[in-house]
């Protein structure tokens, strides 16, 4: 499977449970590292990571079972690291410059 499929497959994963929770979240994402970055942002701010490897999805384990990268990667190219790591600070960073990230209303 390409990358862009694989990308927008995991883009409609992370993001489904939001849209389905009334969320709106505008993005326009440039590339695969940044898509990176921005998920593993929303992963932990909006705690979308609550469900339980190895048991089947239902709609009690639905949310992320897995990081969409590690902060601590002893493995990943540093390079690569790195385009991963400024993409999840940037969005951090224009989060807390717009007043933060509030909790989408469940």
């Amino acid at each position: 499977m390409g990358d862009t499929l694989c990308n927008v497959i995991a883009f409609i994963i992370l993001f489904l449970p939001l849209y389905r929770a009334g969320c709106s979240i505008p993005i326009m994402i440039q590339a695969y590292g940044e898509s990176r970055g921005y998920e593993q942002y929303y992963i932990e701010s909006y705690e979308t990571k609550t469900g339980t490897i190895g048991e089947p999805i239902s709609s009690e384990n639905r949310g992320n079972k897995v990081n969409s990268y590690d902060h601590n990667s002893a493995t990943r190219d540093e390079d690569r690291q790195a385009y991963f790591e400024d993409a999840y600070d940037s969005k951090k960073k224009r989060e807390e410059e717009r007043g933060g990230n509030d909790k989408c209303p469940t």
